[in-house]
């Protein structure tokens, strides 16, 4: 997959509770998307964190967001790398949002998109 932009969905910070980024529409000339969620600490007792990409059409359910097929992250508990491809970019707004549970849960994190107009590469 030949990378054509870059957009930053979550910079590194901790975060305590379930969240979302702001909404953005820049999938809109883009065919395909890599995410990339590194997870840098995490704190806690049994913390977990869920990441999913939300999308939206104004002409469904009034402009609701939903999760597409296949917009799920594996919940992740440790630090490290996941990679989340997404090769149906059509709605018109798209937003992460990320659910953190545990007691006293902390997780740092960064969230990328990687955009792209081809198809990766097996």
């Amino acid at each position: 997959m030949a990378i054509k932009d870059v957009l930053v969905l979550h910079s590194s910070a901790a975060e305590t509770v379930t969240g979302n980024s702001a909404d953005f529409g820049e999938f809109g000339s883009f065919t395909h998307a890599c995410l990339v969620l590194d997870v840098t600490a995490v704190s806690g007792t049994t913390p977990s964190m869920a990441v999913k990409l939300e999308g939206r059409s104004d002409q469904k359910t009034a402009g609701a967001y939903f999760t597409p097929t296949g917009g799920t992250m594996t919940a992740v508990t440790a630090t490290g790398t996941t990679f989340l491809e997404v090769p149906w970019l059509y709605l018109v707004k798209y937003r992460a949002t990320w659910t953190i549970t545990g007691t006293t849960p902390s997780f740092t994190f960064s969230l990328v998109a990687y955009l792209s107009t081809e198809e990766p590469v097996p």
